[in-house]
Formats: C-alpha cells, sequence, structure tokens
C-alpha cells in the first residue's frame, strides 16, 4: 500500500489530475458564492459587506409610509362619485393608474385613503349589520361586473370567429361593413389593468357568503378595480382646445360615439352614464383619443330596471329621468352623448333637461338639485311668457296623469307620453322654451365654424321622442362621421 502512494505522489500525470480536481473545486466553490451575491443584490439590493444606497433606503421607507390599496402606492385622490372613490396610484414600476374603489353612498364625498376614522364608523355599522352586510356584498359584485362585461367585450373583438357573430346579430343586420368600421374604436373604450383578484374569486364563488368581517379588513384589502391612466382627465379639461379646432371636435366626439356603438354592438349594451365626466382624454401621438369609461350601471336593451340607477340626472333622457322602473332602450345613450356634446359646444346643459329634473318625482334625485333645476325654469319662463310654474304644471300633466311610479312603466305608454311632450315642445304652447336650446347650439356652432349637419344631428338626437331621435349608436356615429367630412 505504501508503495502504490508513494508511486502515486511520484507519477507526474497523476499529480497534475489531483490539481486540476481541485483547481476545479475551488472555482467552483468561488463562482456560487459570486451567484449568492449576485441573487442577494437583485433581491435585497446589497452586495456582500456593502452597505444599500441612501436612495434605496429612501425608497424603501417611503413605500412603507405611502398608504396602499392593494399592492398599489396611493398618489392622490382624483373624485368621489355615486359608490366609488377614485385615486391616482402607482404600482411598483412606478408606473401610473386609476384606483376605483367601492364606497357606500354614507360613507361620503369626501375620497382619502386609509378612510377617515367617520367613514370606518360607516363601515362598522354597515357590516355590523347581517341585511346591511349582504346588501353590500350584492353592491360590490354588481361593482366587478363591469370588470366582466369589459373583457368580455375585449375577447369577442379579439375573436374573429366570435366577431363574425356579431356581425350577423340583429344589431348589425343590414349593415355589416358599417359595424366592421367599429371595431377598431376598442381602443377608445377603458381598459381594465387589474382587481381585488382574491375577493372576485371569492364572490364568484361564495354563493351569498361574506368577505368583510370588520372595517378594518375592509380597509386592509378593500374592493377595487385598477384602470389605464388618462393623464388629460376628462374631457372638460380639454374643452378650450377642442373648440378651437372643429375638425378635432368632430373627429374626438366621433370616436367616443363609435366606443359605444362598439360596447352596443358586441354586447347588446346601454352605457346609461355618458357624460363629460366619464369622457376621458390621453394624448397619443400629439392627438387628443378619447377614453370611455365606468360601465358599473350599464345595462342590455330590453332589461327592466327594477330601481333607479345612480346615474347623472343633467344627462339623463326624459323616458329614462321621468320613467325610472321602465326597460332599457338603445336610444339612451344617443341622448346622454347628444346632451354631452351640447354641453361642450354652448358650455351648459339644455334648459329643457333642467324642465324634466324639476318635473321628476322620483326621490333618487338629490332635492337641492331639484330645486335649483326649478328656479332655472321658473327665471325663465318669467323672461318668456311673463309668469311661472307654466311649463313644470303643463309637463307634469303630460307624462304624470295615471300613471303609477310604484310599477315598471309600459314601453307604449313611455312612448305616447314622450311622443305628446315632443310635439308640445317643438310645435305647441312650449315651443318658444325649446327654441332658446336649438338657438344657443345654433349661435355657438356658427361661431366655431361646425357643420350644420353636427347641429342637426345633435338637436334631432336630444328630442324627449325616442323614435325621432337616431335609433342607436351606430346610426348617431354614422350621421357624425358623415359631418366630420363637410370639414374636408
Amino acid at each position: 500500500m505504501l508503495d502504490l502512494f508513494v508511486s502515486f505522489w511520484s507519477d507526474p500525470v497523476y499529480l497534475a489530475l489531483l490539481v486540476a480536481i481541485v483547481g476545479l473545486a475551488v472555482v467552483s466553490l468561488m463562482l456560487y458564492w459570486d451567484l449568492l451575491k449576485l441573487r442577494r443584490f437583485l433581491l435585497e439590493g446589497t452586495t456582500g459587506s456593502f452597505p444599500r444606497s441612501r436612495e434605496a433606503e429612501y425608497y424603501t421607507v417611503q413605500e412603507q409610509e405611502e398608504p396602499r390599496i392593494g399592492e398599489y402606492s396611493v398618489v392622490e385622490p382624483i373624485a368621489a362619485g355615486g359608490y366609488a372613490w377614485v385615486f391616482k396610484v402607482r404600482d411598483r414600476r412606478n408606473r401610473l393608474w386609476v384606483a376605483k374603489v367601492f364606497m357606500p353612498r354614507e360613507a361620503g364625498t369626501e375620497p382619502e385613503w386609509p378612510p377617515a376614522p367617520s367613514v370606518v364608523n360607516v363601515l362598522d355599522r354597515i357590516i355590523g349589520d347581517y341585511d346591511e352586510n349582504r346588501r353590500l356584498h350584492d353592491m360590490i359584485r354588481r361593482f366587478f361586473s363591469e370588470v366582466r362585461v369589459l373583457q368580455t367585450v375585449r375577447e369577442i373583438v379579439s375573436d374573429d370567429m366570435w366577431w363574425r357573430t356579431i356581425l350577423s346579430s340583429s344589431q348589425c343586420r343590414d349593415r355589416e361593413e358599417v359595424c366592421e368600421e367599429l371595431r377598431r374604436y376598442i381602443r377608445n373604450i377603458i381598459n381594465v389593468y387589474d382587481v381585488n383578484r382574491d375577493l372576485v374569486y371569492f364572490l364568484r364563488a361564495g354563493a351569498g357568503a361574506t368577505y368583510y368581517s370588520s372595517a378594518e379588513k375592509y380597509v386592509e384589502d378593500p374592493p377595487y378595480v385598477i384602470i389605464e391612466y388618462a393623464e388629460k382627465g376628462s374631457v372638460e379639461n380639454i374643452r378650450d382646445t377642442l373648440l378651437s379646432n372643429p375638425r378635432h371636435l368632430l373627429r374626438f366626439f366621433e370616436k367616443v360615439a363609435g366606443a359605444v356603438a362598439l360596447y352596443y354592438i358586441s354586447y347588446g349594451g346601454v352605457h346609461c352614464d355618458i357624460k363629460p365626466g366619464n369622457v376621458l382624454v390621453s394624448e397619443v401621438g400629439g392627438e387628443y383619443e378619447p377614453i370611455v369609461t365606468d360601465f358599473g350601471i350599464a345595462r342590455r336593451v330590453g332589461e327592466v330596471v327594477s330601481m333607479w340607477n345612480p346615474g347623472t340626472p343633467q344627462f339623463m333622457p326624459p323616458e329614462y329621468l321621468l320613467y325610472p322602473t321602465g326597460s332599457v332602450w338603445p336610444t339612451w345613450d344617443v341622448y346622454s352623448l347628444a346632451a354631452t356634446m351640447y354641453s361642450i359646444i354652448t358650455g351648459r346643459i339644455p334648459f329643457v333637461q333642467h324642465v324634466y329634473i324639476a318635473v321628476s318625482r322620483h326621490p333618487g334625485i338629490p332635492g337641492e338639485l331639484k330645486k335649483q333645476s326649478r328656479r332655472i325654469v321658473e327665471s325663465l319662463e318669467a323672461t318668456i311668457f311673463g309668469i311661472s310654474m307654466l311649463v313644470v304644471n303643463r309637463v307634469e300633466d303630460l307624462v304624470y296623469r295615471g300613471i303609477d311610479l310604484s310599477k315598471p312603466v309600459d314601453a307604449e305608454v313611455a312612448l305616447l307620453r314622450m311622443s305628446r311632450l315632443s310635439h308640445e315642445l317643438r310645435e305647441g304652447a312650449l315651443k318658444n322654451f325649446l327654441s332658446r336650446d336649438v338657438g344657443v347650439l345654433e349661435s355657438s356652432a356658427e361661431k366655431l365654424g361646425l357643420p350644420w349637419q353636427l347641429v342637426t344631428t345633435v338637436v334631432r338626437s336630444l328630442d324627449p321622442d325616442p323614435s325621432r331621435r337616431p335609433r342607436d349608436m351606430v346610426e348617431m356615429w354614422l350621421e357624425l362621421r358623415d359631418a366630420g367630412r363637410f370639414l374636408g
């Protein structure tokens, strides 16, 4: 054995092999150690004994101090809607998004995160009551239904086979080529980036179970949706810029109409809350791109609305505002978009809209808004007729005599009443009242250099009789597209 050992060390070949094996082992250990340091650097921001940089320490402290909604840091509050607080947020890659957090109406209209103690007390009261908590979760399910609808629309538009089915549907019958053009407006519908996935999965599988057992859990893990951030805000923020260029204004609202029309033909849906605040703006390639958002109270055509939706009375069509328990019609969005365009062009809503608000008997309309509209109507009445309450009394008689609002209003009855109201405003005793709205629009359009075809479309779309408007958003989009061609 000793002779074998001595011969091994005396043989230069075996000795060289041993040295090579030891060297390879040492190099392997060094590489392994370097990989461990690299991994630590990537995960923790440090290498070996080197300390973290001050910049890294600053951002770590900042992330810990910033309030968060899910994985997103809250930058600032934006607004409060009917059932949502809206915040500008930032993800871990420093990209800006918008977070919509569901909040009961009792929580108030002053968004802040985390919520104030008074809001936490409201949440505690609601969650602590069994029935109230069940209703809260039902509303949260409705809140997330917007995500499901928008995902479905995008899937339909991106799938050729599914899209061909849409082109053969009743919404596109005899106008397949027109509907095909609408496909490109998918980029003008808000894109959902993220949601509270744990909550969504729970609600889908929970079969009536409640996710929230305390206000603390609600604040720590709120019901939220993350949508794309439109840096220009709503269309009201760029009103002056749009009005300075008639071509851009027409092109802008053509895209809005195209997006809503695409939603209609692909899902059979009606937005139900088109207004300036729900038309966001993003700048792409030096041009303003509209983004239609907030499909939270959208309904399908023919669906019966059993309760008053929390929409915006200033832009609601009269058949929806006056008969809130009726069925959904495709002309609702036609009217609301026309009212939105009227407000952007003239700087105010139509006078007749104040009449509808003042007359409406539904308790869902804020009392102060009804009083304000009534004062505006009375002031204009005194100017035109020399007396007040004439218009309000006449319209009330036309639309409500013999109507029981506790039950869904029959569509034929509502159409007949709206037809009579339309005739009264166009040719009857209230003709001078409507002519003020038309005159203001025509004067503003002439100053801005807008084509008369646009004025005709807006006036026709604002008719209280749905049968006198464009029959749906596809037809309105066609009229706006054709009006833009008159500008070259």
